[in-house]
């Protein structure tokens, strides 16, 4: 008895402030605050189990996958000629947020009276997020500024492999692999 769970999350979020003038013609006492800001939330759970019996020879064998590729981006971007676009603010708050979280329980088990039993589980955690933030040609005057990327991925594994022969030989085997 075997089972197999792959769960793959992609794709992006991204606040930009490109090309713009802001905050123009306005005296220093009426500035604003200038806020871009982008925040993940990504969360991936796998399940797995498989339970197999025989008089002669038995395979309980369990896999998941979890994958999360995601791009965090908050950013102001002017053009790249020598006449820069410019921001005017009291503060200008640049920040790119990302928190990802990956569970896997499996289990694997299998069990033969006279022979041969083999229960084992795999999981994979493969998380290839990334999370920038950044100012790129643009004239920035702020009476503050705070330009931020903060990047967290938890991962959380429970694996088990069992295998009993009477008679004969048994296996169990169970592995976590987390490549971030």
């Amino acid at each position: 008895a075997g089972t197999v769970n792959v769960n793959t999350i992609g794709g992006s979020t991204q606040a930009r402030l490109l090309r713009s003038a802001v905050n123009q013609n306005i005296t220093a006492t009426s500035l604003t605050d200038v806020a871009v800001k982008a925040a993940d939330y990504a969360n991936a759970a796998g399940f797995t189990g498989a339970i197999s019996g025989s008089m002669y020879a038995a395979v309980g064998a369990a896999s998941d996958t979890n994958l999360v590729n995601r791009t965090i981006m908050a950013q102001v971007e002017g053009t790249s000629d020598t006449t820069k676009e410019s921001l005017s603010a009291d503060k200008l708050d640049v920040q790119a947020l990302s928190l990802h979280g990956i569970s896997s329980l499996d289990a694997g088990a299998a069990a033969a009276i006279e022979g041969a039993s083999i229960g084992g589980t795999i999981s994979v955690a493969k998380l290839q997020s990334s999370t920038t933030a950044d100012v790129k040609d643009y004239t920035v005057v702020a009476n503050g500024a705070d330009i931020t990327a903060d990047h967290s991925d938890k991962t959380y594994m429970v694996n088990n492999g069992a295998a009993i022969a009477a008679i004969g030989a048994s296996f169990g085997l169970s592995a976590g692999v987390v490549d971030q």
